[in-house]
């Protein structure tokens, strides 16, 4: 279990226990995994459907943060230096807006192939069918796909059990945690 620093002062640690317990379940159980194989996550960044979630220093990333593990979509330096394959799905830049984009649309493509109703100024043009968006949890290397409170706050009510279906994925936590398989 990832433990809280010694210092006196802000305790983001607690925070996260205090505060946002469902996700601090997801990064108990992360970080509990094994190291090998390498376990890379997906957790919703960018705005969602709720376009006031866009701005800096918000909650994306926080499961990789507190759990140690490799997120697909964060800070670039992070992502470019633990997680190589970005480059290539990425159009072969670090580029953070273009990541963000194609993580929002994976989600959202993931949604709407799971019939969930999406808001009108939602360009359903742009989105990924259900294939693509398989392959492109692939292509990042994701074996782990949050689903916590970030991800509901920026796209309302998920349905993990569903979500997980449409992937061929494993709800490993209720709250919010499915591997892909």
């Amino acid at each position: 279990m990832p433990s809280a620093p010694a210092a006196a002062g802000v305790d983001g640690f607690q925070y996260m226990r205090d505060e946002h317990a469902a996700d601090w379940r997801i990064v108990e159980y992360l970080a509990h995994l094994p190291a090998n194989p390498q376990v890379v996550i997906l957790e919703g960044c960018g705005a969602g459907v709720n376009r006031r979630n866009a701005r800096s220093y918000n909650m994306p990333g926080r499961i990789a943060v507190f759990s140690g593990r490799t997120g697909a979509c964060g800070w670039s330096g992070h992502a470019r230096l633990h997680n190589p394959r970005l480059q290539n799905v990425f159009d072969g830049s670090y580029d953070t807006a273009r990541r963000m984009w194609v993580t929002e649309m994976l989600y959202l493509s993931l949604l709407n192939a799971g019939g969930v109703k999406l808001p009108a100024d939602i360009d359903r043009s742009q989105l990924f069918s259900l294939e693509r968006s398989r392959a492109l949890l692939k292509e990042l290397g994701v074996t782990h796909l949050i689903l916590g409170e970030w991800e509901r706050r920026m796209f309302g009510p998920l349905n993990v059990t569903s979500i997980a279906a449409l992937i061929g994925g494993t709800v490993m936590v209720p709250d919010g945690v499915i591997a892909v398989n």
